[in-house]
């Protein structure tokens, strides 16, 4: 992924399961002292009212990317939606039409469940996930909590939904997943 023409609006989609390594990846990019890119991770993470999730361009931060692509300033989007193809498709025609003489391209992350579910796992530990029982003897989930469940267990199951359909395309060679390698079993809750 290198901005080699910076006189083109020009942005990158990355494209990888929860857990694949995509924020890590973005984060490392931040640090990049030659090519300063806009970031936007967790793409519909936010959305405008009564617009869904179910179009590009109805993200919060669409007009502030509009914005910055019309003033050539290289932009990297990370969405787990755009594992959908029809999506990621969708995606780039919403910002090829809205943008003359848009570069994009799309950088694949391995279609590798089990170290996805794993890395998941682990970033929920990492960030103070936990189960612990209560005085009965019923354990009890304490993080992050979405849709009334484990965050963690809502990314699991979306690993698991995706990756059935994920394909890269042909042509691409795709990143591999890292798995942390500093935990050597998992604690209860999490196997």
């Amino acid at each position: 992924m290198i901005f080699t023409e910076l006189s083109h609006p020009h942005v990158t989609f990355i494209v990888g399961l929860p857990g694949s390594g995509k924020s890590y990846l973005l984060n490392y990019l931040k640090e990049n002292p030659f090519i300063k890119p806009v970031i936007y991770d967790d793409w519909l993470i936010t959305y405008e009212n009564d617009c869904g999730d179910e179009n590009f361009n109805c993200d919060s931060r669409y007009p502030e990317l509009v914005s910055n692509l019309n003033n050539n300033i290289p932009c990297i989007i990370s969405s787990v939606k755009f594992v959908e193809s029809k999506f990621l498709n969708g995606s780039i025609s919403t910002l090829v039409d809205e943008i003359n003489s848009l570069k994009t391209e799309c950088v694949y992350f391995d279609n590798d469940p089990e170290s996805c579910k794993f890395n998941v796992k682990y970033r929920d530990i990492k960030l103070g996930g936990h189960w612990k029982p209560n005085d009965e003897g019923i354990y009890w989930y304490y993080g992050t909590i979405y849709n009334n469940k484990p965050l963690y267990k809502s990314e699991l199951s979306n690993i698991e939904n995706l990756s059935s359909t994920y394909e890269i395309p042909t042509g691409y060679t795709p990143i591999k997943i890292k798995r942390d390698k500093n935990i050597k079993k998992l604690p209860f809750g999490y196997e």
